[in-house]
């Protein structure tokens, strides 16, 4: 990643949040967790590892934006057709 400083903690922040929103995981000491054992969470982070306290401040301080683009996110994916859907066996 070639961000520097608070930019690419708020993209890293953004990014645990986006993938804490889609895997169904709420707690901010959960997602610092999975960015430590994770490997795709590594991936995405860049193992740069977020304390649970920068996730939650990030997550208080930006609630509307995180929810717009969220579902902005999920708005994207199903128009590219990328959720599988279950199977009925």
């Amino acid at each position: 990643m070639e961000l520097r400083g608070s930019n690419q903690l708020r993209v890293i922040a953004l990014s645990l949040s986006i993938y804490g929103y889609l895997n169904r995981v709420q707690s901010s000491r959960r997602l610092e967790r999975e960015a430590g054992r994770n490997v795709e969470v590594m991936w995405l982070t860049g193992r740069l590892v977020l304390d649970h306290k920068t996730i939650a401040n990030f997550r208080k301080d930006n609630g509307p934006a995180i929810r717009k683009v969220c579902a902005q996110f999920v708005g994207l994916f199903r128009q590219l057709n990328l959720f599988l859907m279950p199977s009925c066996n």
